[in-house]
């Protein structure tokens, strides 16, 4: 999946279930929570804070994924390998 297909998919979801008139959650969650029609400037922000966190989140999956993998701990899951675990539990294709 490509960053293009990320973006469009996560503001797709993000759109279905945001609530304009919601105020904005205090602390690191208040990042996913999505408000419309804020100004130029704080949108601006949120979207760069927002790519940090994707971009720190992208690294732990790694770390995590590789943990699995280098201790074959997906056999401990019940899965006969890392392809079967990965498609399984997380929903990968080939492509992702």
């Amino acid at each position: 999946m490509s960053f293009y297909d990320l973006a469009v998919n996560l503001v797709g979801r993000v759109a279905e279930t945001a609530d304009p008139a919601a105020p904005a959650a205090a602390g690191p969650t208040s990042l996913l929570r999505f408000r419309g029609r804020l100004p130029a400037e704080e949108v601006h922000a949120r979207l760069r804070r927002c790519l940090e966190a994707m971009h720190q989140a992208e690294r732990s999956v790694f770390l995590w994924f590789s943990e699995i993998h280098e201790r074959r701990l997906y056999r401990e899951l019940g899965y006969s390998s890392i392809q079967a675990y990965a498609s399984e539990e997380l929903d990968f294709t080939v492509n992702r």
